[in-house]
């Protein structure tokens, strides 16, 4: 609800609250998402950048394929709309990659 109503800092706190708290909680990678989702959108390119790769390249336990991919398609998307050109581009690279085939 937070997120919704784009009170960022209150929701990135309670995100890192919750995630340091239940670190074991299978909603964990949902809320490193959403925490993700609130660096991009409060413009904190540094951060977003760490958790965004973090997200993307696995480094979050349990999180699945699909949030991946979305932290990896936002990365790329808000490191090419930041100037990021080559980082973004090498991003949409990897998701060209690991993109499922349109066939399946």
């Amino acid at each position: 609800m937070l997120y919704n109503e784009r009170s960022n800092d209150e929701a990135l706190a309670l995100c890192v609250r919750f995630a340091e708290r239940y670190t074991d909680h299978p909603n964990v990678p949902d809320v490193k998402l959403t925490e993700f989702r609130l660096s991009v959108r409060m413009g904190d390119t540094e951060t977003a950048r760490r958790q965004g790769l973090q997200l993307w390249q696995g480094n979050i336990a349990g999180a699945t394929a699909a949030q991946r991919f979305a932290a990896g398609e936002l990365l790329a998307a808000y490191l090419v709309a930041v100037g990021g050109l080559d980082a973004g581009l090498e991003l949409y690279r990897g998701l060209f990659r690991r993109a499922p085939d349109a066939d399946s």
